[in-house]
C-alpha cells in the first residue's frame, strides 16, 4: 500500500482521519486542528472527497538535502571570508571560498554551489562585474547570488539588485544576520 505524507489543515479533516481510525478499529491518535499522519490512496480520496484542505508534506530526505548546501564565498579579505565561514559554521552548509574575483567562473563550474555571497569593492574585478559574467554562465543557472558589501546607500543596493543580485547584506553584519539570509535562499 502507498502512504502519502500530508498535513492537514482542518478541522474536519482530522475529524475524517479520527473517524477513519475508529471504523479501522485502530486507535484514533489525530484528534487534534492540525494533524501530521501519513494516510493511504482510499483515504486521501475520502479527504478530498470531503473537502479537506491537504497539503503535500516535504520528504524528511529534502531536508536533509536542504541542509548540505554548497556556498561560495567570494571576497578579497582574509578576515571577511574567515569571519563569514564561521558564521557558516552552524547551519552545517558546505563553504567554498576564493579571494580572487577572477576564478569565480572557475569555481561555479567545478563546485556548482547554491548560494553565493560576493563582495563588491575588490582589486583587478568589482563584485558588479563578477555577478554579471556569473549571471552569463550555464552552470549558474541556479544560483543565487547575494551581495555583501560595504556599500550600503540605497543606490548600492539597488544596482546591485538591478544587476541580478537575490539579495543585498551590508556590512557590518552578524552571524544571525548571515544565517538567517541563507535560510532565506536556500
Amino acid at each position: 500500500m502507498t502512504s502519502y505524507p500530508l498535513l492537514i489543515f482542518s478541522a474536519a479533516g482530522c475529524e475524517v482521519l479520527y473517524k477513519k481510525a475508529l471504523q479501522d478499529g485502530k486507535s484514533p491518535l489525530i484528534k487534534q486542528q492540525r494533524c501530521k499522519t501519513f494516510v493511504g490512496s482510499g483515504t486521501l480520496r475520502s479527504l478530498e472527497t470531503a473537502g479537506v484542505i491537504c497539503r503535500p508534506r516535504r520528504a524528511r530526505a529534502a531536508r536533509r538535502t536542504r541542509s548540505m548546501a554548497k556556498i561560495l564565498i567570494i571576497d578579497d579579505s582574509p578576515a571577511d571570508i574567515r569571519f563569514m565561514t564561521e558564521a557558516l559554521r552552524p547551519t552545517g552548509h558546505a563553504v567554498v571560498s576564493i579571494s580572487d574575483p577572477l576564478e569565480a567562473e572557475a569555481i561555479v563550474e567545478r563546485e556548482r554551489p547554491d548560494l553565493a555571497l560576493l563582495d563588491v569593492v575588490m582589486p583587478q574585478r568589482n563584485g558588479y562585474e563578477t555577478l554579471r559574467a556569473l549571471k552569463k554562465l550555464p552552470a549558474a543557472a541556479g544560483l543565487k547570488i547575494v551581495i555583501v558589501s560595504s556599500k550600503s546607500a540605497e543606490t548600492d543596493v539597488k544596482w546591485g539588485m538591478r544587476q541580478g543580485a537575490a539579495d543585498y547584506l551590508a556590512k557590518p553584519y552578524t552571524p544571525e544576520q548571515v544565517a538567517a539570509l541563507v535560510a532565506r535562499h536556500i
